[in-house]
């Protein structure tokens, strides 16, 4: 097991493919600074509406939200990487009754 990496429950969004952490890259793949680095746990600038330490990476987190936002993802505000669709809590914040996505047991059948 990773140094701090903790396993989700199976109803976790992760688990379910309904959630992902990501930042911004160039073309090359180099990540684009953001305030934070995509692990960066105890950073004072992991929430969302954290202020950013610079310019740059206020800019760069404007364009990952508004990116993510127009393809109907919502961010978990309590870290700026994470972004969801279709689970428990992407229902809830854009008020669909049900979510897309959740927990599976056994092949092909839904838990519940």
């Amino acid at each position: 097991m990773a140094r701090g990496h903790h396993p989700e429950p199976p109803e976790s969004p992760h688990a379910t493919g309904a959630a992902v952490d990501l930042t911004l890259c160039t073309a090359e793949g180099v990540p684009l600074w953001v305030g934070s680095d995509l692990q960066g746990v105890w950073s004072p600038h992991r929430p969302t509406e954290a202020s950013a330490p610079d310019p740059v990476a206020a800019e760069n987190r404007g364009h990952l939200r508004r990116a993510m936002t127009v393809a109907g993802f919502i961010n978990y505000p309590v870290v700026w990487r994470h972004w969801s669709y279709g689970d428990r809590y992407w229902a809830c914040v854009t008020g669909t009754r049900f979510a897309c996505y959740g927990p599976v047991r056994g092949p092909g059948r839904r838990s519940g």
